[in-house]
């Protein structure tokens, strides 16, 4: 699968009325507010929009395996000052409360690499710890992303 996100991130971020943005956001978001978790890490954060989304202090930690994404969310989350993990090994152990995987687990091409990720999420939390996973629809997964439609095409965004 060609990871668009990965190679252009600014492009795949700067998409308007995604329904991340739109309807996945927002929603992830009121979950983690209502729940008053106060240390979350955004694992595969992208530009880190989400996190801009949450309400009060909070110690917030992302990760992303594209160094492409991580400067955009840093220079997004600039006021916020995330703690920036550029390798997924040296997240801590025993730590977070909360960790989101939004629009993650369906870009990993292999079952094995999936169980590694979780694996390594599972052990960054702390008991009772909470994580919350959104996916799209299989269907979708032989595209790079989608929104309500099935087509895309790179050529749309120069």
């Amino acid at each position: 699968m060609n990871s668009f996100w990965i190679q252009s991130p600014e492009k795949y971020t700067s998409i308007s009325n995604e329904s991340k943005e739109v309807i996945l956001h927002p929603f992830l978001a009121s979950l983690i507010n209502d729940k008053n978790y106060q240390k979350i890490l955004d694992y595969g954060c992208g530009d880190g929009s989400l996190m801009k989304r949450l309400n009060g202090k909070k110690q917030i930690s992302i990760y992303d395996n594209s160094l492409k994404a991580l400067i955009i969310a840093e220079k997004n989350l600039m006021d916020i000052k995330p703690r920036i993990f550029t390798k997924a090994k040296d997240l801590p152990i025993d730590h977070f409360d909360c960790v989101v995987l939004s629009l993650v687990l369906m870009t990993i091409s292999n079952e094995r690499e999936i169980k590694k990720v979780l694996k390594n999420i599972y052990h960054t939390l702390v008991v009772d710890g909470t994580i919350l996973i959104a996916v799209t629809h299989p269907c979708f997964r032989a595209h790079p992303f989608s929104s309500f439609h099935t087509t895309y095409n790179h050529d749309n965004f120069h």
